[in-house]
């Protein structure tokens, strides 16, 4: 009787793992934001670059014995993404942007947007990591503010190693750095510095 549930287990775990899935992922701000004192004073500009080393998917299928298997692409720009995640959480506080002359650029580069599956015994898990190199700069690229920031999502309990369950652990991620990001005193700081 194990083995029948193992074999089931194995097999919804596979799902359909040799055909590519396409997945938009997408970003919800964060509610009940508090306006930050002085930002409407201070112009800024939010650029982003892919440095990923696999920038034709966001992850892989596995089958049901862990083996990577089809691609999991994204068919939004993954940088355009996270540029817009930032802006509107910079918005939400109060700050004005201002992509013609801005007093402060903030510098995102993308170093990784990517899931990976993880089997268990009854369920599987998808962990997605969100790595971004964030640097705040003046008018002349002197640096005010200079930090990697991880963000971790995951999505537990799944039966299937598909581009459904991938979104979802990748958009916790996104959310998650930049929560991170933008509670970060320093960065606040930062911006506010004239």
């Amino acid at each position: 009787m194990k083995k029948y549930y193992l074999l089931l287990l194995l097999f919804l775990l596979t799902g359909c793992a040799v055909t590519r899935d396409h997945i938009s992922l997408n970003y919800e701000p964060m509610t009940d934001v508090e306006k930050v004192p002085e930002a409407e004073k201070t112009q800024v500009h939010v650029a982003v670059t892919d440095s990923r080393k696999n920038k034709d998917r966001v992850g892989r299928k596995i089958n049901g014995y862990g083996m990577p298997m089809a691609l999991i692409v994204c068919e939004n720009q993954v940088d355009e993404l996270v540029k817009e995640a930032l802006l509107k959480e910079l918005v939400n506080r109060g700050f004005i942007l201002s992509p013609q002359d801005p007093k402060i650029l903030v510098d995102v580069e993308l170093v990784k947007m990517s899931n990976r599956f993880k089997l268990g015994f009854w369920s599987g898990t998808g962990v997605s990591e969100t790595n971004l190199n964030i640097k705040i700069q003046n008018p002349d690229e002197t640096l005010r503010y200079n930090k990697t920031i991880t963000g971790i999502g995951k999505n537990c309990k799944i039966q299937l190693a598909s581009g459904k369950n991938a979104k979802i652990a990748l958009e916790l991620s996104l959310q998650d750095a930049i929560a991170q990001i933008v509670a970060d005193p320093e960065f606040i700081n930062a911006l506010l510095k004239n």
